[in-house]
């Protein structure tokens, strides 16, 4: 994997996302992903990407433990689990 630059235009965060520019538009319009005018152009600073893909992570490792937890609540009280 290569290291990215400090700022990166929309095409390269769109690249590193692996999502399309216009992805990535949309994430800034609506507040999501900080954005800097250096200019005329929009960037992105790098550790914002890096912030937002570990914003995205939580979500997926939370769902299982939980139900995980729930399983073994379920099972200390004698119940079954609902899911």
């Amino acid at each position: 994997m290569t290291t990215l630059p400090l700022l990166v235009d929309l095409n390269s965060a769109a690249a590193a996302l692996s999502i399309s520019k216009r992805g990535i538009q949309e994430l800034i319009y609506r507040g999501t992903l900080p954005s800097v005018s250096l200019g005329r152009r929009r960037l992105l600073v790098r550790a914002d990407l890096e912030a937002f893909v570990n914003s995205l992570r939580p979500e997926n490792e939370t769902a299982p433990a939980t139900l995980n937890a729930r399983a073994e609540e379920a099972r200390a009280s004698g119940h079954r689990a609902r899911a």
